[in-house]
């Protein structure tokens, strides 16, 4: 049924997987994108290394992603560069 369909299509959309990340995971990965360390990101959010970290992971498991590449990737497909 179309209905179904369609579900499915929005649930497996990079449109839904951006609707899933915080503001905050979203300027880690226009940084990264822009190719900054955790160190420095850190640095200019003002937050600590480990924090960066912990929102990277997070992030790779929102997104089902698996390298800083594909980061990018997503980050260029979805505006967010």
């Amino acid at each position: 049924d179309n209905f179904l369909k369609l579900q499915i299509f929005l649930q497996n959309s990079d449109f839904h997987q951006l609707s899933n990340l915080s503001e905050r995971e979203k300027n880690i990965i226009q940084l990264i994108a822009d190719g900054l360390m955790e160190d420095k990101i850190a640095e200019m959010l003002f937050i600590s290394k480990h924090t960066v970290h912990t929102h990277k992971k997070n992030i790779f498991k929102k997104l089902q992603l698996h390298t800083n590449a594909d980061l990018v990737k997503f980050a260029y497909e979805n505006g967010l560069k």
